[in-house]
C-alpha cells in the first residue's frame, strides 16, 4: 500500500523490477542518484502521477521519452513490458524522431507499429529487424 517513495540525493544505481509490484505508488522521487535505467516493470504503476527523475545519468528510456513526463514514461515502459509477452510493440504517438536502441535490441518482436511519430525514415528500422 506504499503511495509515496522519496529517495532523492542518494547513490542509488538500480531500480529493481520489483518496483512494478508497488501498484499503489503515486509519488516516486529518485532524482539526484546514479540510475541509468528505468525497468519496464514501472509500466505497471498506473497510479503514478508524480515522478521526479532529474540529475541521473539516464540511458533507458531515452531522453526524448523522459522529457515528455510521467504519463508518457509509464506508457512507454508499459508498452515495452507488454511486448515481452506479446512480441508486438506499439510505439504509436510517442513523438519518436528515432527508434530507441532498446527497441532495436528487441529481436523477438514480430510486429511493430510506429504510427504518428516524427520518424524521417524507416530503412534503419527495417534493417535492424531483418535476419
Amino acid at each position: 500500500n506504499l503511495t509515496n517513495l522519496h529517495c532523492s540525493y542518494n547513490t542509488i544505481s538500480k531500480i529493481s523490477h520489483e518496483i512494478g509490484n508497488a501498484t499503489s505508488l503515486s509519488h516516486f522521487h529518485i532524482d539526484h542518484n546514479e540510475i541509468e535505467i528505468l525497468p519496464p516493470e514501472m509500466g505497471k504503476l498506473s497510479n503514478l502521477t508524480d515522478l521526479s527523475l532529474e540529475s541521473n545519468p539516464w540511458e533507458k528510456p531515452p531522453k526524448l521519452i523522459l522529457d515528455q513526463g510521467c504519463d508518457v514514461i509509464i506508457e512507454y515502459l508499459g508498452r515495452i513490458l507488454e511486448a515481452r509477452l506479446t512480441h508486438l510493440l506499439f510505439m504509436d504517438n510517442m513523438k519518436l524522431s528515432f527508434l530507441p536502441p532498446e527497441v532495436l535490441d528487441m529481436q523477438y518482436i514480430t510486429g511493430l507499429s510506429l504510427n504518428d511519430n516524427l520518424l524521417a525514415e524507416v530503412d534503419a528500422v527495417i534493417g535492424s529487424f531483418t535476419n
